[in-house]
């Protein structure tokens, strides 16, 4: 197999997976679920990967490498503090809550991460932690700035994350608000939370 058709696979595994997992839970699913979802036997899972965990790693890093590359890509454009931290806030919002990113189903089950081992576990964390670091960046510049204004930076990164990754938990599509416009009102709403006054 060549290896456009290996990494397709391998995508394909992971987008299974999830849906397995959001459906039974990782606690409860197993591998031969996610080779019946995929309509595969095991053996081509355990081509791609040794063990239940690590397809769920795999899960984790994909959709929090994602995200960060696009927080770093919206950082990256420039301008006001406050206007890229309520973008970057709206760009991860939607994209937890676009059913087609790797994102969706990972936020889903991403309470479980703690069934990771210690070096899994510290994998993921480690991209979490470059995440919060990045938005904690973007908060401290916009108090250099006197735009926001903050007591503990670390806190308010946390908080602000906190109220963004939430939205997937209580969102339903096909309601009154479309998933853009929830992400536009949030994403506003804890940006105004740390505005400086005049």
């Amino acid at each position: 197999m060549d290896a456009g058709r290996r990494e397709e696979q391998r995508r394909a595994i992971i987008r299974a997976a999830a849906r397995v997992f959001t459906r039974q839970s990782y606690y409860t699913a197993t591998m031969d679920d996610i080779a019946q979802e995929l309509g595969v036997s095991k053996g081509v899972l355990y081509y791609q990967f040794r063990s239940k965990e690590d397809v769920f790693r795999e899960i984790l890093v994909t959709a929090i490498s994602e995200a960060l590359r696009r927080l770093e890509a919206t950082n990256a454009r420039g301008g006001p503090a406050p206007a890229r931290l309520r973008e970057g806030l709206r760009e991860l919002i939607a994209y937890n809550l676009d059913e087609d990113t790797p994102n969706y189903s990972a936020m889903m089950v991403i309470g479980s991460a703690r069934a990771l081992s210690g070096e899994n576990r510290e994998r993921v964390r480690e991209l979490q932690r470059r995440f919060q670091r990045r938005v904690m960046e973007m908060i401290r510049e916009g108090v250099a700035e006197g735009l926001f204004d903050v007591p503990d930076v670390r806190i308010a990164a946390l908080n602000i994350l906190t109220g963004a990754n939430d939205v997937s938990n209580w969102f339903v599509a096909g309601r009154a608000v479309d998933a853009a416009a929830v992400a536009e009102q949030v994403s506003e709403q804890l940006v105004r939370g740390i505005l400086a006054t005049s």
